[in-house]
């Protein structure tokens, strides 16, 4: 037997079983890698994720669980938001592995504690009734809290009625009319009021209460009153006179009487 030709063919073998062995290795590291490396979910602007109650949704690396309630994902991670509205009262469990700068339970801001937690990367919030916003970076401003005073943000009166008498907790909820963007969510008083601070634009509104629900759109460019009758389903808007407008004419009020009063003085010392 020829050993030169039986050492190549064990080289040969040996050769084989260590390519199977590190093609065997990378495909398994490339499948752990692939599994722990989950991709980035990324929600349109103009969708909305529903939720049933009790489901836990695996969103890439993090999820998100509702008790009591369902809810309804507006904001995913966008410019550093989770925003969602609720049906009801629950608890909504959300795992992401970063404190949250802010939240804003329901319109109003809510310090750590107080409505909600956060342990062990789950945020827990107990206290919603109607819409959270959660902010994991103070980079962007929150959509539902009012700006800064300035000539292009502007009040919009809601007045909710049922055939002429007022609604208490009418839910009404606003978003952009382009890009169908969340804007907030609002409940009218005793007096069936709710008032919302804008900027100019376009809007869509949704008021809804018990059965009844009523939508529209306006266009934001003053100070305004939207009138919804949920019986019968009538909806009138009334213009408004804007600051500006208004500190215009009490100056050219005051402008006025000013001038009446220095020639009614003058007029008397000559006489």
């Amino acid at each position: 037997m020829d050993c030169s030709v039986y050492v190549m063919k064990v080289d040969c073998v040996k050769c084989g079983k260590s390519v199977w062995l590190l093609l065997s290795f990378l495909i398994l590291w490339l499948t752990v890698n692939t599994v722990s490396a989950m991709p980035t979910v990324f929600l349109p602007p103009n969708k909305t994720l529903a939720i049933p109650d009790g489901v836990k949704l695996h969103l890439g690396d993090y999820y998100v669980q509702s008790v009591g309630t369902a809810i309804h994902i507006t904001k995913w991670l966008s410019s550093n938001w989770i925003n969602y509205t609720v049906d009801g009262a629950g608890t909504q469990n959300i795992y992401y592995p970063s404190t949250p700068e802010a939240v804003y339970i329901d319109t109003v801001h809510h310090g750590i504690g107080d409505g909600w937690t956060y342990s062990s990367s789950i945020i827990s919030v107990t206290v919603a009734t109607s819409a959270v916003q959660i902010d994991f970076n103070t980079v962007s401003t929150p959509p539902i809290v009012p700006p800064p005073q300035t000539s292009s943000n502007f009040d919009v009166l809601f007045k909710v009625s049922m055939n002429g008498k007022p609604v208490l907790n009418c839910q009404i909820r606003i978003s952009t009319t382009t890009y169908q963007e969340y804007v907030g969510t609002y409940m009218t008083d005793e007096l069936g009021k709710a008032t919302a601070y804008l900027p100019v634009g376009t809007y869509d509104y949704h008021a809804t209460y018990q059965q009844k629900a009523v939508s529209g759109t306006f266009q934001h460019i003053q100070e305004e009153t939207i009138e919804v009758d949920l019986g019968t389903g009538q909806i009138t808007q009334i213009p408004a006179l804007d600051r500006t407008q208004l500190t215009r004419i009490g100056v050219g009020l005051i402008v006025v009487v000013g001038a009446v009063f220095a020639i009614t003085f003058i007029a008397k010392k000559r006489w």
